[in-house]
């Protein structure tokens, strides 16, 4: 064997060593081996990037941690297999596809090295990202006297998607209509917020993979004439035992143009499937699409309150009800009160039919309105 490549092989296994084994569920381990790569590719495996979120950067110092130990391993053992039988060539080839990836591992290593076994997190030192949280905080408070107007509003939003509404709401126009609108051309995420804007979806409804056992192809477009059906199965379904199962929700593309005039022509007569790659990717790029587009108040459009206004407005269309729950994909009437208000919703038009593959327990609704006119009035005490 060659001395150099016996020297790597050295260092390699002596960064394995610091970095413990973990176990993780298949689907995690794919979602790590994923982000490694994607880290890989940009030549830069070091979890603080700038401008990433908190949830970001611990997802990618897991999936380093976790991936790069895993693919030394196979690429440690691929090269050692191949000298042992003497093919020169191959084994070559991968000390160099070690070497590779050695290099930024180690660095990355040097600037966030994992936890030791036995030690707790909270006793292994600060985090990196709180000196950046920090700064960020700082940031905040010296823009505050610069807002103006916008602090108060901003505080109205940090309550909740509810909130978020209520801001938006107050701020007068089709909000919605905006957001669509500010979509420049060849946005990667236009079909994905266009099903948005019409179905009450969430974004891991828009995935393709298995969940639950359940395995989902994103969401299925299909149009006959001017009647577009938007298909999709609900996340929350426990296994097949609540949620509707499966939703449709048919829409006049015609009357609604905007958003379902893009999913038409999408189809273009037939069936199409629309999917995002990554819900937080989706997210992140939505609340950009949101800052650019409302200048004038400080709140962050995420797909759940795109959600909670779709339901909001579903709610002023048809009522609290059946139509709300099966749009949403719950398997009962009841959880509807945690979405957006009525008050909140508009009047949707050229919504045809939502249909479920079960449907959901309804009667809630109905009991909760029956509640005042079954109170008996209290007897006034005698004076």
């Amino acid at each position: 064997m060659n001395v150099n490549v016996r020297k790597l092989l050295e260092r390699t296994r002596a960064c394995c060593d610091r970095i413990p084994k973990r176990e993780v569920s298949p689907n995690t381990l794919d979602a790590y081996l994923g982000e490694f790569e994607r880290m890989l590719a940009t030549g830069n495996l070091d979890p603080l990037r700038p401008r990433s979120s908190r949830h970001t950067y611990y997802f990618s110092r897991a999936a380093f941690h976790t991936a790069a130990r895993i693919t030394l391993i196979n690429l440690f053992w691929g090269c050692y297999d191949a000298a042992e039988r003497g093919d020169a060539d191959l084994a070559l080839e991968y000390a160099r596809r070690l070497h590779r990836v050695l290099i930024p591992v180690e660095k990355s290593l040097a600037l966030d090295p994992p936890c030791e076994p036995g030690v707790l997190p909270f006793e292994n030192g600060p985090s990196r990202w709180k000196p950046i949280e920090a700064e960020q905080t700082e940031e905040c408070e010296e823009s505050e006297g610069d807002q103006g107007g916008k602090k108060e509003e901003s505080e109205g939003a940090q309550g909740g998607k509810k909130n978020v509404l209520a801001v938006l709401h107050k701020r007068g126009g089709d909000w919605t209509r905006e957001l669509w609108d500010g979509v420049s051309k060849g946005w990667p995420y236009q079909a994905a917020l266009a099903v948005c804007l019409i179905a009450a979806i969430r974004p891991e409804e828009l995935t393709e993979g298995l969940r639950n056992d359940v395995h989902r192809l994103g969401v299925r477009l299909s149009m006959k004439e001017n009647e577009l059906s938007i298909e999709y199965t609900p996340a929350k379904s426990h296994r097949g035992r609540y949620g509707t199962g499966r939703t449709t929700i048919t829409v006049d593309w015609t009357i609604i143009g905007g958003p379902a005039q893009c999913l038409a022509d999408l189809c273009a007569g037939g069936c199409q499937v629309v999917t995002i790659a990554s819900t937080d990717a989706f997210r992140k790029a939505l609340v950009r699409l949101g800052e650019r587009v409302f200048r004038d108040v400080a709140v962050s459009i995420t797909p759940y309150v795109v959600r909670n206004q779709v339901v909001a407005d579903l709610k002023a269309t048809y009522g609290a009800g059946r139509e709300v729950a099966i749009a949403a994909g719950h398997g009962t009437d009841k959880t509807q009160s945690h979405y957006g208000h009525q008050q909140h919703g508009r009047k949707l038009v050229g919504y045809v039919r939502i249909e479920a593959a079960r449907e959901p327990r309804t009667g809630s609704i109905d009991r909760a309105r029956q509640l005042p006119h079954r109170r008996r009035p209290k007897p006034k005490p005698d004076r």
